[in-house]
C-alpha cells in the first residue's frame, strides 16, 4: 500500500499543474528524504545546457551540481539556479530598478531614430528587402528579394509591386487600403530557394547566381515599409517608407561610427562584434548555419546600422550601470555583478529580436525571434524591430521566472565551467547523474550561442573575465556530429562516440556504488544511436530501464522534417556489476522475448511509427546492456549496428503478427521501414543505404524517375502521393504494380475527385479487395504526423474503405474477363 501510495505520488507530480504545487513539491522532498535514510542525495547534469533537469533536482531539494563547457549556458544556470535563490527577491527588484534605468538612460539618445507619427503612433518596426539586380541585360532593374508580400495575412493586407518609371515600387493594398488587385497573389513572391524572379520582367535566375552576387557585394536593401502602433491599441498600421525614414536610419549610421570611437578604448575591443562566423559545409550539425553563402561572415553583419546603435547604446549603458551600483555605499560587488549579469542575458533577449534575420510575422503582426529555429539561415525580407519597445517587453519576461526562482526554498546549485569528460569531482561523490547529452548532430550548440556570447563578452565580459577567455566559445571539446572536421561526418561520428564514452565513463566514475543515471536522449537516425549505444555500452553503466516520454512541442521547428522526435528515450542505468559476456545466439532470443512483451504495452500506450522504433532501441539496451561483452560464434563482438538491425527486424516481425505490419514486396517494405524510422525527414545517404541493404535493396537501383525514393545531393527522401506526378491514362503501362506505388496512385486520384479512374485502377488485379493495401495505408499513416497531408489523405481514404470496396466489387463485376483479371 505505501508503495503504491509512493507510485501514485510520483506519478501526480509529472502533471504541471501538480508540479506547482507546494504541498506536493514538499510530499516529494519527504518521500525522497525517506529513501536516503534522512540524507539530501547529491545531483549532477553534467551537460547542464539551459538547466532544466538542475532546476527540477533543485526545486526537489537535492544538494545539485551541474556544469557545461559552454560559458553562456554556465551564465544563463548562474542567473536561474544561483543568483535568485542566492540573493532573493531583493535580486528581482534590482533587476527590475536598472533594467529601467538602462531603458531611460538608452532612450534619451537613442529615441531620435524611433520618432513618433504626427498622430502620436510610434514604430513598431521597419520592413526591410534584400534587393539584387535583375540579370536580364534587357531590364537590370533592383529586384526586391520577398519571400512573399504579405503585411497581415489575417486582415489581408499586403504590399503590392507595379512598374513605375522603369523600377519597381510599391502601394500597400487591402483592408482599410487601397483595393487589392483581383489578379495578385501576395504569397507569390520574388525569390524561392534562392531563385529570383523579376516582377518586371518576369525572367528568373538561379540560386548559384544569386550566392554569387551576394559574394561579390552585388547585394544591398531597401526600406519598404514602416509598422506603427498608437497608444491606444486600435492595433498595427501601415505605411510606405518615406525619404525622411531613410535620412533618419543614415543618421544611425553616422552617429554609430562616433559612438564605436568614444567606447572602444574603454570595451578594448570593437564595439560592434567583428568576430568570424563558421564557413563549413553543411553536412553534419553545422548544416542549418548558411548565411555565410550570402557574404555573411561576422556575428556583427547579422545587424543593420541602427540595430548595432541600439544594442552598442544599450550595452553602454548596462555597463554604466554596474559603474554606478559599485560607487553606491555600502556596495557588494558580487551582487551588483549577479544584477548586471541578469541584465547581460535581458540583452541577449533583446539581440534575439533586434537581427537582420528576423522576419516579419505576417500571421501574428509581430516581429519574429531569431532563434525561434536552431539554425542561422538566410533571410531576404526582414523586420527591424524597435528595441525601446522590445527592451521593455523583454525586460518583464525575464522579471516574471525570477519572481519565482528567488522565492525558491532551495539552495543554490554548485555550477562549474567544465567538460563532461573531465569531471572536476572526486568518485562516487554522487547519488544521482540526470542528464539530457548532445544529440549527435542535431544542432550546433556552440556556433548558435556564439551569437549570444559576442555581446556578453562585450557586456558583462569584464565580471566573468574566466569565462571569456576565448573568442569564441570553445568548439574542440565540443560532443557534437560535426561535418567539417578532417575526414567529414564519419570523423564527426568518430569523435561524438569517443567523447561520449570519456563523458558516460567520467559518470560511471563519479557515481556511488549502486548509484543511478538517467539518460534522456531523442534522435530518429540509427547513426545517433549507434555511436551513443556504442558508448553506453564501453562505460560500465547497466541499462535497467527504458521509456519514450512525451518532451516536445509538436509545433516546434524540426518536428516534422528532420531527426527530433516527439518523444525522449529516458533510459535508466545503474553503477553495477555486468555479466561478463553473453552469447550472441542466446542475447539475440533474449532481445526477441524482451521486445515481444515490451513492445505490446508501448503499443497500449499509443506509442507508434518513428517513435515507437525508437523506443525498441532503448528496450533493446535492457538486454545488451547486462553484459561486458556479446560475441557471435566467430568471437566477434557485437556493438549497436547488429543490435540495431536486430530490434528492426523482430519489429517488423511483431508489426506483421499484431496489427498494422505488412508482408509484401521489398520497395513497400523499405517505404514503410522509412516511414517508421525517418517519418518525413531527409537523411544522409549512408543511413539510407544501410536501410536499404537490409532489405536487398540498392538504391541507386531505385531512384529516378516515376520513384517515389528522391536523391538530393548527399541525402535521399522519401516522397508522399502528393508529391508525386503521374500519367493521365490509370491504366498506362508506366504504372508500376508495387504496393505502394498502387497505394499513392489510388490516393492521388481520391484526393483530386477522380473516382472512375481510382475505381479502375483499384479493380486491376483486383487488388483493392485485398486486406493488404488496406493495411498498408492504416501502416503509413499511424507512422506520420497528425497534421501531415499524407497521413490526412491516408485516413480520408480509408474511411472511404466501405463505399470503395463496394464499387470496386462492381467494376470487377462488370469486368468479366477482360484485363482486370
Amino acid at each position: 500500500m505505501f508503495i503504491l501510495e509512493k507510485h501514485n505520488s510520483i506519478a501526480s507530480l509529472a502533471t504541471w499543474e501538480t508540479a506547482q504545487s507546494p504541498i506536493s513539491i514538499n510530499e516529494a522532498r519527504e518521500h525522497i528524504l525517506e529513501s536516503h535514510d534522512g540524507k539530501t542525495p547529491s545531483v549532477l547534469d553534467p551537460f547542464g545546457g539551459g538547466g532544466s533537469l538542475p532546476l527540477e533536482a533543485q526545486r526537489l531539494g537535492c544538494e545539485t551540481h551541474s556544469c557545461d563547457i559552454n560559458p553562456v549556458a554556465v551564465l544563463i544556470q548562474k542567473c536561474t539556479l544561483e543568483y535568485p535563490q542566492k540573493y532573493g527577491r531583493q535580486l528581482r527588484d534590482d533587476v527590475k530598478k536598472w533594467g529601467d534605468w538602462v531603458i531611460e538612460q538608452a532612450t534619451a539618445e537613442l529615441a531620435p531614430f524611433y520618432p513618433p507619427e504626427t498622430d502620436g503612433s510610434t514604430p513598431y518596426a521597419y520592413i526591410w528587402a534584400r534587393t539584387l539586380p535583375c540579370q536580364n541585360l534587357g531590364c537590370g532593374v533592383t529586384v526586391p528579394l520577398m519571400k512573399d508580400f504579405w503585411l497581415s495575412k489575417k486582415r489581408n493586407i499586403a504590399l503590392f509591386p507595379f512598374e513605375e518609371d522603369g523600377h519597381i515600387a510599391f502601394c500597400i493594398v487591402g483592408t482599410t487600403y487601397q483595393p487589392m488587385p483581383p489578379d495578385f497573389n501576395p504569397a507569390n513572391g520574388t525569390i524561392a530557394r534562392a531563385i529570383v524572379k523579376c516582377p518586371l520582367c518576369q525572367s528568373a535566375f538561379p540560386a548559384k547566381d544569386t550566392r554569387r552576387l551576394f559574394q561579390n557585394g552585388a547585394a544591398d536593401e531597401l526600406l519598404l515599409a514602416v509598422v506603427t502602433e498608437h497608444p491606444d491599441g486600435k492595433g498595427k498600421r501601415y505605411r510606405l517608407a518615406t525619404d525622411d525614414d531613410v535620412t533618419i536610419f543614415n543618421h544611425a549610421q553616422k552617429r554609430l561610427a562616433a559612438t564605436c570611437e568614444s567606447v572602444a578604448d574603454d570595451w578594448g575591443l570593437s564595439p560592434v562584434p567583428d568576430e568570424s562566423m563558421p564557413k563549413t559545409k553543411g553536412s553534419g550539425a553545422e548544416r542549418g548555419i548558411t548565411v555565410h553563402n550570402y557574404n555573411i561572415n561576422t556575428y556583427g553583419e547579422l545587424f543593420n546600422a541602427r540595430q548595432q546603435l541600439a544594442l552598442i547604446t544599450f550595452t553602454e549603458k548596462l555597463r554604466a550601470a554596474y559603474t554606478e551600483m559599485c560607487a553606491q555605499t555600502p556596495v557588494d560587488k558580487d551582487y551588483a555583478a549577479a544584477v548586471t549579469t541578469c541584465l547581460g542575458l535581458w540583452l541577449n533577449r533583446i539581440a534575439d529580436t533586434g537581427a537582420n534575420l528576423c522576419w516579419w510575422d505576417n500571421s501574428r503582426e509581430s516581429v519574429s525571434k531569431l532563434f525561434g529555429m536552431q539554425v542561422l539561415s538566410m533571410v531576404w525580407n526582414y523586420a527591424e524591430a524597435n528595441p525601446l519597445h522590445v527592451a521593455v517587453r523583454r525586460l518583464k519576461t525575464v522579471l516574471t521566472p525570477m519572481e519565482h526562482l528567488s522565492q525558491m526554498d532551495a539552495e543554490p546549485v554548485a555550477i562549474k565551467n567544465a567538460s563532461a569528460t573531465a569531471l572536476p569531482y572526486p568518485d562516487a561523490a554522487f547519488d544521482a547523474i540526470i542528464t539530457d547529452p548532445p544529440y549527435y548532430d542535431n544542432i550546433a550548440y556552440s556556433y548558435l550561442s556564439d551569437f549570444f556570447y559576442v555581446w556578453l563578452k562585450r557586456s558583462v565580459g569584464h565580471l566573468h573575465p574566466e569565462l571569456f577567455k576565448t573568442e569564441l566559445t570553445p568548439k574542440a571539446g565540443e560532443i557534437v556530429a560535426y561535418g567539417h572536421r578532417k575526414g567529414g561526418l564519419d570523423a564527426g561520428k568518430r569523435f561524438f562516440e569517443d567523447e561520449m564514452s570519456k563523458a558516460f565513463a567520467e559518470m560511471y566514475r563519479v557515481l556511488k556504488p549502486g548509484g543511478i543515471a538517467v539518460i534522456v536522449y531523442a534522435h530518429k537516425t540509427t547513426a545517433g544511436w549507434e555511436t551513443l549505444i556504442n558508448a553506453l555500452l564501453d562505460s560500465g553503466l547497466v541499462i535497467t530501464a527504458a521509456w519514450p516520454v512525451d518532451t516536445e512541442m509538436k509545433s516546434r521547428f524540426r518536428a516534422q522534417d528532420s531527426a527530433a522526435l516527439a518523444s525522449s528515450i529516458y533510459m535508466v542505468a545503474r553503477k553495477s556489476e555486468r555479466e561478463s559476456f553473453g552469447s550472441y545466439s542466446d542475447v539475440k532470443e533474449e532481445l526477441s522475448s524482451h521486445l515481444s512483451l515490451k513492445l505490446f504495452r508501448l503499443w497500449d500506450y499509443g506509442i507508434s511509427g518513428a517513435e515507437l522504433f525508437i523506443a525498441a532501441i532503448g528496450s533493446g539496451l535492457e538486454v545488451f546492456g547486462k553484459y561486458e561483452e556479446i560475441l557471435d560464434n566467430d568471437d566477434t563482438i557485437i556493438r549497436a549496428d547488429r543490435m540495431i538491425a536486430d530490434i528492426r527486424e523482430v519489429l517488423e516481425r511483431l508489426d506483421s503478427a499484431s496489427g498494422p505490419g505488412v508482408e509484401s514486396t521489398k520497395m513497400t517494405r523499405f517505404y514503410l521501414r522509412w516511414r517508421r524510422e525517418h517519418g518525413l525527414a531527409s537523411v544522409p545517404f549512408d543511413i539510407a543505404q544501410k536501410l536499404a541493404l537490409s532489405l536487398g535493396l540498392e538504391l541507386a537501383d531505385e531512384w529516378g524517375e516515376g520513384s517515389f525514393i528522391h536523391h538530393e545531393r548527399a541525402s535521399v527522401r522519401v516522397l508522399g502521393p502528393q508529391e508525386r506526378s503521374y500519367p493521365d491514362a490509370p491504366d498506362s503501362a508506366k504504372l508500376s504494380d508495387e504496393l505502394i506505388d498502387v497505394l499513392h496512385h489510388v490516393l492521388h486520384l481520391w484526393r483530386y475527385n477522380q473516382r472512375p479512374a481510382m475505381i479502375q485502377r483499384l479493380a486491376r488485379g483486383r487488388v483493392g479487395l485485398q486486406e493488404l493495401i488496406w493495411r498498408v495505408a492504416h501502416a503509413v499513416s499511424v507512422t506520420l504526423p497528425l497534421d501531415s497531408e499524407e497521413r490526412m489523405w491516408c485516413e480520408g481514404w480509408f474511411a472511404d474503405r466501405r463505399s470503395i470496396e463496394r464499387e470496386v466489387m462492381a467494376a470487377v463485376a462488370a469486368d468479366g474477363d477482360n484485363q482486370l483479371f
